[in-house]
Formats: structure tokens, sequence, C-alpha cells
């Protein structure tokens, strides 16, 4: 046994010098700050681990590994590269490293994620006869930094992408968004809807002062100036002629924001310019029409006529009301809007019933509430159609109308039609389930076309025999062959008919009723199939849309492999890391040439593709979007690397209370 000397307090002659008193070596190792494997001959007999390599090992305790062949013992990584890398140290008797190097233990013994993150040290073990009897293995579980710089890297392209969407909302803006410097208040940026504003191309503007190329606007400099001054938000409304346009009055209302930088000083200055013709024109008509007299109201209704022309040719939806909510104008495209015939009928409507039940708290407690108290709100909602009771989705916008001395007179509205937008964003997702109709016809008529051409040929035989046990066999084999056309035949219209509810469904059944599409594209792929096991638990979900989903997956990594390889399938019980829910994950894994990071990057994006004219670009976009409306999630991993290339397809698809 090994041992090693520690000090002792009383010597032979009972002196108190200090004697050496054997420790064994195994009880250091056990003690050991850091997590050791000792084997043993060249097939890694493992002979000693400590408590911190048990844990790292996914196993509960150190007899459910000792005295079995490595290989044995930790099966579920065979093929992961760690049982190479023990041979080649073992066989050249030097030492090897790796960094970071990635086990999966298939969730064994775990709750938590089952892939580990190890730094490992290889040491052989040589004997006194200078021959290497074992190997010595040390590891550093690096799982919690590599996860955290994964997450790192994933928030930061995150990041990127929501500032470019940012970007080009900033651009596409209705309204113009500039940002000045605080000392000279040259612009540092500005938007396409600025630049209209001013009449000058974007580019021949920056870095010049505003207050030079706006110098029509009075009392401009004195107001930035009192900005930057006092930090604090200000609003300007303008009344300007248009140069070209005599008599054309344009109002809007500038707001100017100072920003500060993080140690608190002022590094910029926001302006947002919004065009409010239209609701000054609204808020003049309403208060001259409560103060004038008689000539004065009969000059206003000519006002008004000529108000309401304009606004019945507007395509846009128009209406007013007091603020109690309730209408007392819409145009005409308004009215055709909602389906009502007139406007006398329009008013009668109180303003909650032009709304579905499951937005009107919304509209009436939280929205109208905010248009308010801030003079202008604006949101995407249904609007309900009086006759066909169909929903018009609208942007809806509503102004505060005040008069001159600031009191409230009362709510106008413009909206535009949403409609033809969220019918066009359908007609996507019915185009990519078509589109997905189409490429699983040629895998579907294969699959009914083999046995159909073997009962062609079973009956012809049977026709040919007297034998009745012949003739029986016959017609047993060609009945077999029916029941196949029959099965493809039922999982097909399974795969597209849609439940008007969610239903609960095992994760078995979902896998397989797809599966049984695709048998002949795997099986001329040469394509090997491993199931390793389904969760019991069933999941409440959109049968349809669930399969669709997985359709898009498999289907993928079927293209990832042409000339073969394995396909890994399985799901199981547990709870996302990222928010602690419970629910089921359904894993797709192929063993293709893998994906680049610059790919992945845009996967979900709409219309990318890597499979040229063959490919939509809508698949993984539709499929995100509907584990979205499952309050799920698709995640993926892929690696290119040549000794272990692949794609791993998660999909996480939380549970209710009740369920869990």
């Amino acid at each position: 046994m090994l041992t090693t000397q520690v000090p002792s307090h009383s010597g032979h002659d009972g002196s108190d010098r200090e004697q050496p008193t054997p420790v064994p070596l195994v009880e250091l190792l056990q003690q050991a700050p850091t997590p050791i494997l000792i084997t043993a001959g060249g097939e890694h007999r493992i002979t000693f681990a400590n408590p911190l390599m048990v844990s790292i090992l996914r196993r509960n305790s150190s007899e459910s590994v000792l005295g079995k062949p490595i290989r044995d013992a930790l099966a579920e990584i065979e093929g992961q590269g760690f049982f190479e890398l023990l041979d080649r140290a073992f066989d050249s008797g030097t030492a090897h490293s790796g960094r970071e190097f990635p086990l999966n233990f298939d969730g064994k013994e775990a709750d938590s994620d089952s892939t580990a993150y190890l730094n490992i040290v290889l040491q052989p073990l040589r004997g006194i006869n200078g021959h290497v009897e074992g190997m010595m293995v040390q590891a550093t579980d690096v799982t919690d930094i590599v996860v955290a710089r994964r997450e790192k890297e994933y928030l930061e392209r995150r990041v990127q992408q929501q500032w470019a969407e940012l970007e080009a909302i900033y651009q596409a803006a209705p309204i113009g968004l500039a940002l000045y410097d605080p000392e000279e208040f040259r612009l540092l940026r500005l938007n396409d809807k600025l630049a209209e504003i001013l009449r000058v191309p974007a580019g021949e503007v920056l870095g010049k002062s505003i207050v030079d190329i706006a110098h029509h606007i009075p009392d401009l400099p004195e107001l930035l100036k009192k900005v930057a001054a006092g930090g604090r938000a200000e609003k300007h409304v303008i009344d300007h002629e248009l140069g070209e346009r005599p008599g054309d009055h344009r109002h809007w209302i500038l707001n100017h924001t100072p920003l500060f930088s993080p140690d608190g000083k002022l590094h910029a200055i926001s302006t947002v310019s919004m065009d409010i013709t239209a609701q000054k024109q609204a808020e003049s008509a309403l208060a001259e029409s409560t103060r004038l007299g008689a000539t004065e109201r009969h000059l206003l209704g000519i006002e008004r006529e000529r108000f309401v022309a304009l606004a019945d040719h507007s395509k846009d939806f128009i209406s007013m009301c007091d603020m109690e909510g309730r209408p007392f104008y819409a145009n005409q495209s308004g009215l055709a809007v909602v389906g009502i015939d007139s406007v006398d009928d329009f008013n009668r409507v109180p303003i909650r019933e032009f709304f579905f039940p499951e937005d009107q708290d919304h509209i009436i407690d939280e929205f109208l509430p905010k248009a308010r108290s801030e003079g202008f709100a604006e949101t995407e909602i249904r609007i309900r159609h009086f006759k066909t009771h169909e929903a018009v989705w609208m942007c809806y916008q509503v102004f505060v109308i005040r008069d001159k001395a600031g009191d409230e007179l009362g709510m106008a509205t413009v909206s535009r039609d949403l409609t033809d937008e969220k019918r066009g964003e359908a007609a996507l997702v019915r185009s990519e389930k078509l589109a997905a109709v189409g490429r699983l016809a040629t895998s579907i008529a294969h699959e009914i076309n083999n046995p159909l051409a073997a009962v062609t040929n079973l009956l012809y035989l049977a026709l040919g025999h007297d034998n009745t046990d012949e003739v029986q066999d016959l017609l047993t084999q060609a009945d077999r062959e029916l029941k196949r056309v029959s099965k493809v035949a039922t999982q097909t219209l399974r795969f597209h008919r849609q439940a008007s509810k969610p239903q609960l469904l095992s994760t078995e059944s979902l896998f397989e009723s797809v599966l049984v599409v695709y048998e002949g594209r795997l099986r001329n792929s040469d394509i090997q199939v491993e199931r390793r096991g389904y969760a019991t638990k069933p999941i409440e979900c959109f049968e349809g849309d669930i399969r669709q989903v997985l359709s898009n997956v498999l289907g993928n990594a079927i293209d990832a492999m042409p000339r073969g390889g394995r396909l890994v399938i399985g799901s199981r019980e547990g709870r996302e890391w990222s928010s602690g829910r419970f629910g089921l994950f359904l894993i797709v894994a192929d063993t293709g040439c893998g994906i680049s990071p610059e790919t992945r990057a845009r996967l979900f994006e709409a219309f990318f593709t890597t499979k040229g004219i063959g490919g939509s670009g809508l698949g993984l976009w539709i499929s995100a979007e509907i584990m979205a409306r499952h309050q799920g999630c698709i995640r993926l991993r892929s690696s290119q690397n040549p000794k272990h290339c692949g794609t791993v397809v998660t999909l996480f698809l939380p549970v209710g209370p009740a369920q869990e």
C-alpha cells in the first residue's frame, strides 16, 4: 500500500522528538483539491476516483466505476474523443492534455445539463521497470466558464442584431429623429424623415450645426442652450410655412432630451420631430366651434365641411370622440373599415364595442389613459367589422385635442389598415406549409409505391397457385403491405391536420409520425436512426404545428448527411436552465458536416437559405415562431471539427402547472 510520512510527537525513547508516521497516499488523493482518477493496464481499469472526480463523472459514488474498464464504466462518452486521447497517452508514454474538452454524460444520474467542459491532464504512471502500467487523469471542471462565455457571445450577437433592428427602425420611423453635440449643436446623426423635413440630403448636413441649417425656426438656439445648461427635456411646438408651397403651414412638436454618459456628463441632445398638422387642425376646429358666435360658427361649418371632405378622401380611418369616449365623427374610410353605414350609427356605438372583448380592458384601462396623459399613443390592435364580425388589424393612433388654453376637448384617431400586411405574414406561413407538402410528396409516393408494387406481384402469384395454404400466405403478405400503405397515408393526413385547441400528445407519437414520412429518404441516404428514449410525460400542444417543426428539423438533418450517417432522436423531462421552467426537451442530432458560425447567426432569419433555389428560407423562421407561440424555444449547437462534426437541435416545450 502506498504511504507517505507525517510527523509524530513521540519517539522510541519516550522523548518528544518528531518521528515519521506512515499515512496512506490514497487518503491524501481522496482529499486532493482537484479531481483525480487512476487506471491500470491497457484497458484502463479504474482503480481509484476521488469524490471530486466522481461528481464530474455524474455518478453517485465511486463504487459504480471502480474495478471496471473505463469504456464500460463510462460507456455514454464513447465516441467523444476522450478514450482515444487516453489510449494515445498510454501507448506513447507521454503526458497529454486538453482544454475545455466537451464530454456529454447523457444526463445519467444528473438533473442538470449533461455536457461538461473539462481541462484535463493525462499522466502515464510507470512501474519500477520503467514501463507504463497505468494512467492518472486530473480534471478541472470549467463548464460554468464555457457556458458563461458562450452566453456572453450569444448576448453580443443579440445586441448586434437588435442594434441593426433599431437602426432600421430609426431610419424608417415616420417621425424626424436627430442627435446633436451639446456645445455647437452639430448634427451627429439624423434619419431619413428629418432629412425630408429639412429638404436636404442627410449626407450634406452631418457635422453641420442645426442652428445654421434650421435658421428659420425661431428661438431654436436659445432652447438648445437651455436644454444643455439645465439638463432637462424641453418640448417645442413650431409653425412653419413651406417655402416651395406658400400658404401651406405645417406644425411640428420638437422634443429635446439631454443624454448623459454613465459618469453623469452631458454628451448629446436628442430631438424627436413629429408632424402634428392634422392634430392642430383638429384642435383648432374643435376650439373654435365652442367659442365662436353664430356668424363665426357658420364660417366654422364651412371649414368643417372642408375638413370632412379632406378626411373623406383619405384612405386612413379618421375619427373623433369626446374625452368620455363617445364618438361624434368618422370619415367614409373609417365607416367602411367597421362596417357601419352612417356617421349617426357610428356615433351610437360606445368606443369599447369597436374592439374585441379580450382587447377592451387594455384599450380602455391602459392605452387611452396613456394617450390622454402623454398627448399621443400608438398601437397595433384588432377592430371589429360589425357586419362580417371579422377582425381588421389597424395601426391605431390617438391624439388629444386641446384648446388654446390647454384644456382637453376630445380625442382624434388616425388609423391605418394593416390587414393586408397581416395576411401577407399568414400567407408566408401557408406557403411554407405547402412547400413542405411538396418536399414530402416524393418520399410519400415512394413509400406508397413500393408496397403497392409488392401487392401487385403477390396477387399475381396468388392467382397462379392452386394450393390454398400458399395462396393464404401470399394474401397475408399482401395485407401486411397494404397496412403499411395505410400507415403512411394516416400519418400524412395527421401531419397537416390542425386541431382547434391544444391536445395532449406523447413525444414518441410526434417523432414516429414524422419519421414514417421520411423512411424512404432515410433508407436511400443510408442514414441509421438511433432512438435514445422518449419522455413518458405527454405535452399539450397544437399537433400540426409541432409536427411541422419536427419535419423541418429532421429534413434539415437528412439534407446534412447525403452520404449517410447517424440520426439520433429522443426526448426527456427537465428544466430550462435560463428560466427554471419545467418542460420537455425534444432532441434531434446528426453527424453531418456541421454549420459555420456565420450561417448559425442567420439561421432563423426569414428568407435566409443555404439550399439555393431548393430552399424557401422560411422553415426555421416559421419553426421559431411556432415555438414562441407555444411559449417554448428552439436552440442549436453545431461543430465542423472533422473529429466530431454534426449538429444538435433542441426544442423546449414548457408544461403547465397542472401537468407538472
